[in-house]
């Protein structure tokens, strides 16, 4: 159902924060019964790609839904979003499940480990008792160690 509903963004984003806009899908407007669109990504981005729609009404006010995360390809990476972060990133696993974390400062030194409960799906990490820097994730799976800087703010 809809009230002055002008149209959909499709916007894409390979790194979870930044997002660009790849397709536009036209809204009824107005209209008493549900309404169902479809649109296709002709070019998604090898790897993990972060989708949202942005709901724009006739004044121009929007509005942004929850972000859909969808894989392509083999061998993707595990990839953390948002960075820079202020206290709670997610880890998207990639072609493995993530089973731990670590993070070290820039002496080199464990500040925080985090282990997977969660049947390798996403994981939150709250950072917020950590000081404002840089850090480095070690992000271990079942066959590899992937390394990822990230910066508190």
């Amino acid at each position: 159902m809809e009230v002055n509903n002008d149209h959909f963004d499709i916007e894409r984003s390979s790194d979870g924060t930044h997002f660009s806009k790849i397709l536009t899908v036209k809204g009824m407007g107005n209209s008493d019964t549900l309404q169902s669109y479809s649109a296709i990504d002709n070019t998604p981005l090898k790897g993990i790609n972060f989708y949202r729609l942005k709901q724009v009404d006739r004044d121009n006010h929007f509005s942004y839904s929850s972000v859909q995360i969808v894989k392509f390809g083999a061998g993707v990476s595990p990839v953390v979003y948002p960075n820079p972060v202020s206290s709670l990133f997610t880890a998207v696993p990639g072609s493995e499940p993530i089973q731990e974390i670590v993070i070290y400062n820039v002496q080199g030194r464990v500040v925080q480990y985090v282990m997977n409960n969660n049947s390798g799906n996403e994981m939150q990490v709250n950072i917020s008792p950590l000081a404002s820097g840089v850090y480095i994730l070690k992000l271990k799976t079942d066959t590899k160690v992937y390394q990822v800087k990230i910066v508190k703010e």
